[in-house]
């Protein structure tokens, strides 16, 4: 009987620690927002306006590698990519909660090589900050911005409006949901834990 208590309150311990862990990682490829259209922009889309469950702003947009021989090089999967429309700078925030931005492909469309600014806000806060060096040659760039609801591709030479931006291309986006452990679920892991103690302590 010991025995069994035992293997039951270790699995409630088990069980609520994994739901409490992030959700598993996916990659956007950008090959399946559309397949009519050589050139989109997220705002004009619908069915596909908050792809993979986030909120892509106006100045993101879809390009087929195809259309433009400039961007011939950029897919690494598939013919889609996703671009800063207008050589602005774009954002990416999540519907609710928070994501982890774990890595994705970049390259520059055109001009000379260039820095990137690559931010990651909690809330208001800045709490991540990355410089990519672009090139014409797609290099996947680790980030591992963790438990973040908003991310700035900021392209302006100057920062201000006036500026010209960079164009750049971005494929296999790589992210996952962050899990924020419920009243609930921190309650079971208390129970268990306070069980293992109980039944240790009759033991002795």
């Amino acid at each position: 009987m010991k025995v069994v208590s035992y293997l039951i309150i270790i699995l409630l311990v088990v069980v609520n620690f994994s739901l409490m862990s992030s959700t598993q990682a996916q990659t956007l490829y950008f090959d399946d927002v559309t397949t009519t259209a050589s050139n989109v922009n997220f705002k004009d889309l619908t069915d596909n306006r908050y792809y993979g469950g986030l909120n892509w702003d106006d100045n993101w947009g879809i390009q087929n590698k195809n259309a433009k021989y400039s961007y011939f090089s950029t897919a690494v999967s598939g013919d889609y990519v996703a671009y800063n429309s207008m050589g602005d700078n774009a954002s990416i925030t999540s519907l609710g909660g928070n994501f982890n931005f774990i890595d994705a492909t970049l390259t520059l469309v055109y001009d000379s090589p260039y820095n990137l600014q690559v931010k990651g806000y909690k809330g208001s806060d800045l709490v991540y900050a990355q410089t990519v060096i672009l090139s014409h040659t797609p290099s996947l760039v680790k980030f591992d911005f963790n438990n973040i609801n908003k991310l700035i591709f900021e392209t302006a030479s100057t920062g201000s409006e006036d500026s010209e931006g960079i164009y750049f291309a971005m494929d296999n986006f790589n992210y996952s949901m962050a899990s924020t452990p419920e009243p609930s679920s921190i309650l079971l892991g208390f129970l268990g834990i306070g069980g293992l103690l109980v039944l240790r302590r009759k033991n002795t």
